[in-house]
């Protein structure tokens, strides 16, 4: 027979994939998320929290549910998790005995507005770059959406919006109203058709209220 601790052990993880899963699966990392890790390396100047963490992937779970935390450093003797709200290598330091995680959370989808196109009143105000010539139709998402998104975030932007399949908009945040000409329904596979856009917000960043 199996021992009272065996089913109490059961009933424990039960509980926490019934409350943190996503889709079944472990949230330490979600099925379109990926994971660079880099031995004696620390992330300096962007800590938001920190907390103690028997074991680095009891970091990771934590990074993940933190809708700000982009990467984490792990000390394995002091057992201490460091939540960082930045990606920027510049401020990577060699320190010995930590870990630096980067989990590269993928952009939030916002959904799909329709753009009217009126001179001076567009939902994004500015053309970043138009990746239309080099589309791969079959993997939107790494020839347009990422790329998109890193040019947001070399900006300093917070949101980007995806039209007429390879056009990549996006302006500073008060100049952005992305939801101004109403909700489309002309947007497939992650991206936005010919005046529509597939809006997204820069992983990490504080959502702006929708008007």
């Amino acid at each position: 027979m199996r021992s009272p601790r065996f089913g109490l052990c059961f009933l424990v993880l039960a509980l926490f994939y019934t409350i943190h899963g996503i889709e079944g699966q472990c949230p330490a990392l979600a099925p379109d998320m990926t994971m660079t890790k880099k031995d004696g390396s620390r992330l300096y100047g962007h800590v938001i929290n920190w907390l103690y963490a028997q074991k680095e992937v009891l970091c990771r779970l934590k990074c993940n549910m933190v809708e700000r935390c982009l990467t984490y450093n792990y000390e394995i003797a002091t057992e201490i998790c460091e939540l960082n709200d930045a990606d920027d290598e510049n401020d990577l330091q060699e320190t010995q005995g930590f870990v630096y995680v980067d989990i590269k959370k993928p952009s939030k989808s916002l959904g799909c507005f329709l753009d009217k196109g009126v001179d001076n009143s567009r939902p994004f105000p500015q053309l970043i770059v138009n990746y239309r010539e080099a589309i791969d139709w079959h993997d939107l998402k790494t020839s347009v959406i990422d790329k998109c998104a890193k040019k947001t975030k070399e900006r300093g932007y917070t949101y980007f919006g995806i039209q007429f399949y390879g056009e990549c908009w996006s302006g500073p945040d008060d100049d952005v109203q992305y939801d101004r000409d109403g909700p489309s329904t002309d947007c497939r596979n992650g991206v936005g058709e010919e005046k529509s856009f597939m809006v997204y917000q820069v992983p990490g960043l504080k959502q702006k209220k929708v008007m």
